[in-house]
């Protein structure tokens, strides 16, 4: 079966027919409580709803009565590892109502909700395609922030700093693009990880432990593949992924490249990667070693381990205060001023 949300993700009972990219379908992100953390904007364009009037909402605010029972029956269903379509009846924001299949499948922490209406729907549009990558983005990282909001909050200030660095080194418009869309994707393979604790796990890692960690990498791209479509840009972005634990000396993971076989993205993203790992508290190690240890790791790696403009752009930022190592309200780094 030709599949939207990749099977890797557990969401494996969603046909592609449910993607919000299809002429009349959306998807939503449901919590466990049942309200909507997530819904695609083709969806949010058919029921007449902005995106942050149904992001709060419960699911149940959006269904007829009659069809209240089918949902109910239907989450059940998914709580239970199965999914069906089943016929729906939505309400739009004028009070109307539109007809609709729906599948729910369950995973991690949240339910999936694939939708596809019937009929002709004249306020549908769907997305421009660079919306669509930035929505599935968002879908991605929605899945993050329920499953380890740590990890999270970690990619959102390591996307900032890395498109700060990029833009420091006078990078092209496209390359800080694609940086910006690795760098908040860079982690998103950690919630594969098992168990899922480990991710918190305080004091000395065994081999296996650390074995399993570092698998994160090669998870993270290929949810990325099976997510976005099959482009030069996507591979790109895979590759920035793909490399953002590796070293100009050779040494990191997962594999051994060196030096020119490095992209300039990839080294961007290894040095505000590091930065950031060392400026933050983590639940493995809540004091972090502070910004003098964490200048002197990047400086004394710089041309070894680090890119030297990246780590002097970087180190700059760091030193003149314009990233400040504190929480921000939604888990990013103060803006370069």
């Amino acid at each position: 079966m030709e599949l939207y949300i990749p099977a890797i993700l557990g969401f494996d009972v969603i046909p592609a027919s449910f993607s919000p990219e299809t002429t009349s379908g959306g998807t939503m992100i449901v919590s466990p409580d049942a309200n909507i953390v997530f819904a695609s904007q083709s969806l949010s364009n058919v029921l007449g709803f902005s995106r942050k009037e149904l992001e709060p909402k419960p699911l149940s605010d959006l269904v007829s009565e009659e069809s209240q029972p089918l949902l109910q029956a239907e989450l059940l269903h998914a709580r239970n590892g199965f999914c069906e379509r089943r016929a729906i009846h939505f309400r739009r924001k004028d009070g109307g109502y539109v007809s609709a299949n729906i599948a729910i499948s369950r995973s991690f922490k949240s339910w999936m909700v694939g939708v596809s209406f019937d009929g002709d729907l004249p306020n549908h549009r769907p997305a421009p395609s660079n919306d669509n990558i930035y929505e599935k983005l968002e879908m991605a990282n929605t899945l993050v922030r329920l499953v380890h909001p740590e990890t999270y909050h970690h990619q959102i200030r390591v996307s900032d700093l890395s498109v700060a660095i990029a833009r420091g080194m006078q990078l092209g418009e496209l390359d800080i693009e694609d940086l910006f869309i690795a760098a908040r994707w860079h982690d998103v393979g950690k919630i594969l990880t098992e168990p899922l604790g480990l991710l918190d796990k305080q004091g000395p890692l065994t081999i296996e432990e650390f074995t399993e960690l570092q698998r994160h990498v090669n998870r993270g791209v290929r949810i990325i593949r099976s997510i976005l479509p099959s482009s030069a840009r996507t591979k790109t972005i895979c590759r920035v992924v793909g490399q953002h634990h590796m070293h100009i000396n050779g040494s990191g993971y997962p594999d051994n490249l060196t030096g020119e076989a490095l992209l300039l993205l990839s080294k961007i993203l290894t040095v505000a990667d590091v930065a950031d790992s060392m400026l933050y508290p983590r639940a493995y190690r809540m004091k972090p070693p502070g910004l003098e240890r964490t200048l002197d790791a990047l400086e004394s790696g710089r041309g070894d381990l680090y890119d030297g403009d990246a780590v002097d752009i970087c180190a700059g930022f760091l030193r003149s205060g314009r990233f400040q190592p504190t929480w921000s309200s939604d888990g990013g780094m103060l803006a370069v001023g």
